[in-house]
């Protein structure tokens, strides 16, 4: 994903997003600043916000998500409150959102609690049976344990990059694919891992030097990709060796397959 705004004095360049599910059928959005999510610590800013938009109820889905009618209320209120703290001069950054529940919230790091505040000034919802509410926490610990992506969240990225690819390349989503799924360590332990996982209905296509291949079939559907990487990820894990990811080759509608293959961007 390319920058959320223009201003990248508050908003980083890159951003991405990934979803998960939560209790009974509810679902959770979170776009994450990439540069920020990929540092081993991070330096100054040490005052985390949490500044709450609560949506009526009316406009949400049984999912929590928000309708598509209130999205433009959305992005207008963030628009507002970046320009607001931009034009005040604030020493803060954006560096994620996080939309559930009935609720988006946007997660702030700042170099000084009271300059922040007071950049904010009293901030209005944007129309009636709107609610904002502001949290202040410290340091960087609900961004690296709410925003910030885990190894899962990272693979399911890369799946909906690679889906994302092939369908440009003008693969039919509907089409059941063969994804190749790369494995490396231990060779012994790797044969242990291909016969675990033919078990589950994967199939050896390649084996060598500590390096394994395995094939599944799917639509090109994220949920169900992603339903199955994350559970070779953390199995690798388990065994201690490490799954690459995964490619496959693009197949048409008209069934004609284009001989490349697309390596998995990580």
């Amino acid at each position: 994903m390319a920058g959320r705004h223009t201003k990248t004095g508050i908003t980083g360049k890159t951003w991405n997003v990934y979803t998960y599910t939560y209790g009974e059928g509810m679902r959770a959005i979170v776009t994450f600043d990439v540069d920020l999510a990929q540092e081993t610590s991070h330096t100054g800013l040490e005052h985390a916000f949490r500044v709450i938009l609560f949506i009526p109820l009316g406009y949400v889905l049984v999912n929590g998500l928000p309708l598509s009618e209130a999205l433009p209320v959305l992005r207008q209120f963030e628009t507002g409150m970046l320009e607001r703290l931009e034009d005040a001069g604030v020493a803060c950054r954006l560096v994620g959102t996080l939309t559930y529940g009935g609720m988006r919230e946007f997660v702030f790091q700042a170099e000084d609690a009271d300059a922040f505040l007071a950049g904010l000034g009293d901030l209005d919802a944007p129309m009636k049976n709107y609610r904002v509410e502001v949290q202040k926490l410290e340091g960087w610990t609900f961004f690296d344990k709410k925003v910030r992506p885990s190894a899962a969240y990272w693979q399911q990225i890369s799946d909906r990059i690679m889906i994302e690819q092939l369908m440009r390349e003008g693969s039919d989503p509907l089409a059941v694919h063969r994804l190749e799924h790369s494995f490396s360590g231990d060779s012994e332990t790797l044969v242990r891992l291909s016969r675990d996982l033919q078990q589950l209905g994967l199939r050896e296509i390649s084996s060598g030097d500590q390096i394994l291949v395995l094939g599944s079939q799917t639509h090109l559907n994220l949920e169900d990709v992603f339903a199955l990487t994350s559970r070779l990820l953390e199995y690798s894990a388990q065994n201690g060796v490490h799954y690459e990811g995964w490619n496959a080759s693009v197949i048409r509608k008209r069934g004609k397959q284009k001989s490349g293959k697309e390596e998995q961007q990580e």
